[in-house]
């Protein structure tokens, strides 16, 4: 890569760092057992019975990502109950505050939330980062290249319409 390109590009960068900003975030699992939103208080009683019994499940020592595969009702529950890498805003409000409060390898008390109850297990957590310059350095060079493409593109497209004296009947271009 040329000098002058390294140096738009880190300017570029530099005045942009917004856009390279990542959210703090954890990777959780979890033990779910659904609740309806038309759950009757039988069922809302099986459900509780349903998460205490994993509960003491795991305090007798059953793994997590045992008791997950068993009798999760969650999609995860075929990854051991783990959802990935998850940021705030994108889960059930008491989900997340419970979450995000816990320490690595913690196992949360049972949590009610909207759509069930959750036994949680935070497996990693990632710190807010501003991502390095060098992590975002050709993904800059390409969109500025895709940017400069774009604008010719038009621009030449303009110039086309200008001689050609096209009547445009959809201007969005």
């Amino acid at each position: 890569m040329d000098r002058n390109g390294s140096k738009t590009y880190a300017h570029y960068y530099r005045n942009n760092t917004s856009h390279f900003e990542e959210p703090e975030r954890i990777r959780a699992s979890q033990l779910f057992i659904s609740l309806g939103t038309e759950a009757s208080d039988a069922d809302k009683q099986k459900a509780k019975a349903s998460i205490e019994s994993l509960k003491n499940r795991l305090n007798a020592g059953e793994t997590f990502e045992a008791l997950a595969r068993e009798a999760s009702d969650c999609p995860s529950s075929q990854n051991g109950g783990d959802l990935g890498f998850i940021v705030r805003g994108t889960m059930d409000k008491k989900f997340e505050e419970t979450a995000f409060s816990m320490k690595l390898h913690e196992v949360s008390p049972i949590v009610k939330s909207s759509s069930g109850y959750h036994i949680i297990k935070v497996t990693a957590r990632q710190q807010a980062r501003l991502i390095p310059f060098g992590e975002v350095e050709k993904d800059i060079k390409q969109n500025l290249i895709d940017q400069k493409i774009s604008n010719a593109v038009k621009n030449y497209l303009v110039g086309l319409r200008i001689k050609a004296d096209v009547a445009v009947l959809n201007n969005n271009l």
